[in-house]
């Protein structure tokens, strides 16, 4: 609900597969970094979470890079991922097994984008993501394989950035989305 982490917030291992639900709740505070359910996935191998994922974004969290490009794993901060982030568009590596939920609430702020997958991390279950307030600025900026691209676009996507994914479900009652 407060203080500052300077890298990224994932919820399982750098590599190494996991299981059970992965729970997020974010009332306040700043990831420079991007936020990832699963695995950050920096191999091609292992990585998966046999679960479900559940995040809350809410009250005056910010998931802000501040402007910053540089990469960090397969992504650039600013983001938020509801499986993990992933290692290629060929690999299960930060993939969610059950489904993924994200919820963007009250006064939170996301630079870039917000994904139901990863940025190559994905779910073969379905993506809901509900947006019920905030401010997703949408601000273009990604990673094509390990090099930032500023021509991807940000926003709002029931998918991964980079890869395929099951059924995406958005809700959209409130707050504000660019991109």
């Amino acid at each position: 609900k407060g203080g500052r982490i300077r890298g990224s917030l994932y919820g399982a291992g750098e590599f190494y597969s996991a299981s059970g639900i992965r729970s997020y709740v974010l009332t306040g505070g700043i990831i420079n970094g991007w936020l990832a359910a699963g695995a950050n996935g920096t191999r091609s191998d292992g990585g998966q979470v046999s679960g479900a994922s559940y995040m809350y974004v809410g009250g005056n969290t910010r998931i802000d890079s501040e402007g910053n490009n540089a990469v960090i794993n397969r992504s650039v901060g600013g983001n938020v991922f509801g499986a993990g982030c992933g290692y290629s568009a060929q690999s299960t590596s930060g993939e969610v097994t059950n489904g993924t939920n994200v919820v963007i609430a009250d006064k939170a702020y996301i630079e870039r984008g917000v994904y139901g997958g990863g940025s190559y991390g994905y779910t073969t279950a379905s993506s809901y993501l509900y947006i019920t307030g905030g401010h997703v600025a949408g601000k273009n900026g990604g990673v094509n394989g390990t090099t930032y691209d500023g021509s991807i676009t940000g926003g709002v996507f029931g998918g991964s950035c980079q890869n395929k994914g099951g059924s995406s479900y958005i809700y959209m009652t409130g707050g504000l989305v660019e991109g």
